[in-house]
């Protein structure tokens, strides 16, 4: 297996670059059933049960304020995002609620002696994001949590019901958050808004495909957008 990933500048630290990964095609639930049931004595309804009953009973012990840790499968949590104006502010009604997973330590210890790294340059028609402009302070640079903004730029159109492409904020930390609301998705600008409940310092990129199953393209990123 090969890890393919590319440079890009820093939007935070001039003169610095990140790694970013380029993501391959994804591995979906019904090709590991298909799987499960060639390994196994185990019928495909069957393999589905329990797939399904697992995900029942992670969801019960989250909602009753349990963490989940299901060894190989990973550790489950609830995170709650909101942005509040004074420290003693309630929720807003807007607020998020987020699951967060982990895959355990030693899984990724022993990927990586089983897989290789590649260095991809820049495609032809690699998204460039040229401009962020936010509409709630009709400022650019600036973001607004949960507000519309637009970015310009060359070859941002991409397939928005495909999760995997779209506009993504990036935490300086490096935390990705997709933006699920688009106005407009064209080539040369994209309106979307903002996700609720960032705060910090974040840019933005947009990843896209030029074709079903194709490689995913990434912008560099953008900024860094400063919150409102």
């Amino acid at each position: 297996m090969t890890i393919r990933y590319t440079v890009v500048p820093s939007p935070f630290e001039s003169g610095k670059f990140f790694v970013r990964t380029l993501p391959g095609l994804t591995y979906t639930l019904e090709e590991a059933i298909v799987a499960i049931t060639q390994e196994t004595a185990l019928t495909e309804s069957e393999v589905r049960g329990v797939a399904s009953s697992l995900a029942r009973l992670r969801d019960e012990a989250l909602v009753a304020g349990r963490q989940v840790d299901f060894g190989e499968l990973g550790r489950y949590t609830l995170r709650v995002r909101a942005t509040l104006e004074n420290v003693s502010d309630p929720l807003p009604p807007d607020y998020e609620v987020e699951m967060v997973a982990d895959a355990p330590r030693q899984a990724a210890s022993r990927l990586r002696d089983r897989v290789t790294v590649e260095r991809e340059e820049v495609a032809a028609h690699q998204p460039t994001i040229q401009s962020f402009y936010d509409a709630a302070t009709k400022q650019k640079d600036t973001y607004t949590a949960g507000a519309p903004a637009r970015i310009n730029g060359v070859f941002l159109e991409f397939d928005e019901q495909d999760a995997e492409q779209g506009v993504f904020l990036v935490a300086e930390g490096g935390a990705a958050v997709r933006a699920d609301i688009y106005l407009t998705t064209g080539s040369k600008e994209v309106e979307f808004d903002v996700p609720p409940g960032l705060a910090g310092l974040q840019s933005v990129e947009v990843r896209t495909r030029r074709k079903e199953k194709g490689a995913l393209l990434l912008s560099d990123p953008f900024g860094p957008l400063t919150p409102a």
